[in-house]
């Protein structure tokens, strides 16, 4: 009896530290749908609209998306799209040619430690018309971002399409595993497997489609959260198409959570 009671003890031990292990090697994607747009509407000198960035979803602030009017007599119409830090110890990548604006990244450029973090935190500018310049990308970017989680560093990216009225935020994601590298616009550890054609997730009235579109996405499990955290639906998923009938929740915002062996992917959606 001793024998089984230790080895049921050793297959428990086993069991967590492998889920463990699981949450810290997976790429977390957020989707935000609809997507975010910040617009430049107060202005009102050094008055700003913001995005709060809460890259791995802790209820934590880690960068401040802002859109900025500035006026002076010199130049009335000063505009700004930036990052701001929320925490000292959080960082944004910069240009190696200029450490105060964002670097611009394309889908599939990698995210490490080769790129130009600044030493100390200030802001990182996207779009700016100012004495201090005037440039802004053609199209949505993607922007690497780094943040400190307890002990461990993570490397993440969020695309933005900005231009000196609006900044549109479309999704993000981190690497969970302290120290590791992305790709720009990735979403799983199948570094083939980027965000435009990985996984769909949408309602149709109240059913909820959730379409993989990779054979390589192995089974998972979906969860369904409400606006305060509270799981109201939980199922294993086995196929590349699934249709879950969400008739019995009410009308209202919900949070979409799948979970695979390659990453987690977190979609809002709204039941009608």
């Amino acid at each position: 009896m001793k024998t089984k009671t230790t080895l049921k003890t050793l297959l428990i031990i086993i069991f967590f530290t492998v889920a463990a292990m699981q949450a810290k090697t997976q790429i977390v994607y957020t989707d935000l749908e609809p997507d975010i747009i910040i617009m430049d509407t107060i202005r009102q000198d050094d008055e700003h609209e913001c995005y709060l960035l809460d890259l791995n979803n802790d209820s934590f602030t880690n960068f401040e998306v802002c859109i900025k009017y500035w006026w002076t007599f010199q130049f009335p119409e000063n505009r700004y799209v930036q990052f701001f830090i929320d925490n000292s110890l959080n960082r944004v990548a910069v240009d190696e040619n200029d450490i105060f604006k964002a670097k611009y990244l394309n889908l599939n450029d990698t995210i490490n430690q080769q790129l130009v973090w600044p030493t100390i935190s200030y802001g990182a500018t996207i779009c700016v018309k100012a004495f201090g310049g005037n440039y802004c990308p053609i199209n949505e970017k993607y922007y690497g971002l780094r943040i400190l989680q307890g002990t461990d560093t993570l490397y993440g990216w969020v695309r933005i399409h900005a231009t000196l009225e609006q900044a549109i935020i479309k999704d993000y994601a981190y690497n969970a595993t302290p120290g590791e590298a992305l790709l720009a616009g990735q979403i799983s550890l199948n570094t083939q497997n980027v965000q435009q054609n990985c996984i769909n997730i949408f309602t149709q009235n109240k059913l909820l489609i959730i379409d993989f579109e990779n054979t390589l996405i192995p089974s998972g499990t979906v969860k369904i959260l409400n606006t305060i955290g509270g799981i109201v639906f939980i199922d294993h998923i086995n196929s590349l198409y699934s249709e879950i009938n969400l008739s019995n929740l009410v009308t209202g915002v919900y949070v979409v959570k799948v979970e695979t062996g390659y990453g987690v992917y977190i979609k809002k959606i709204f039941l009608q």
